[in-house]
């Protein structure tokens, strides 16, 4: 090492140009996670028309999501044992040993994938077992939530930031993590 700071491509130093990050207040942290506790309520209760046994699976689905996210891209964070914008990242150290390097690339498709199925079970249920106006009531009240929520994550969070080597960064790859030798 030459005792240089870590820069960005510009070349401002990397303190400087990270400034704008960890802006997560608490009403924001709050908003996300209720909007994720009302996404799983509302599809445990909508499936719950359907049957019981669909209730339970969309609920394990959906704690798969959650435990899938720490495994596969939350152990590579730069927020691993800090708050992040959902303050999961204080949680996973408890499940999970951090992982130096940034995740491959599969790992957040694999993730986002795995998301997509849970967001769509509840839906591909009410079609099946509904009249359409209800099944259309139900898909919206399942489809608000996750879409709300992350539709708050690419707007707000994640152009704020520091894990860039993340997916959905718009930051992806433009700053150093390490000091230049």
């Amino acid at each position: 090492m030459n005792g240089r700071a870590a820069q960005t491509e510009e070349g401002k130093p990397m303190h400087e140009a990270c400034e704008k990050y960890e802006e997560w207040g608490t009403g924001f942290i709050l908003l996300l996670n209720s909007l994720m506790l009302l996404w799983l309520l509302a599809g445990v209760w909508v499936l719950s028309f359907s049957s019981i046994l669909l209730s339970g699976v969309f609920a394990a689905l959906f704690a798969s999501v959650i435990f899938s996210a720490f495994y596969l891209t939350c152990r590579h964070c730069y927020y691993y044992g800090k708050k992040c914008y959902l303050a999961i990242g204080l949680v996973v150290p408890y499940f999970f040993e951090k992982v130096e390097g940034p995740p491959a690339p599969w790992r957040g498709t694999l993730w986002m994938v795995h998301t997509i199925i849970v967001i769509a079970f509840p839906v591909v249920f009410m079609f099946r077992d509904h009249a359409m106006a209800h099944a259309i009531a139900y898909s919206i009240a399942c489809l608000v939530p996750p879409v709300t929520a992350m539709f708050l994550v690419s707007r707000y969070s994640c152009p704020r930031c520091k894990h860039t080597a993340c997916i959905s960064n718009p930051d992806r790859g433009k700053v150093e993590t390490t000091a230049t030798t």
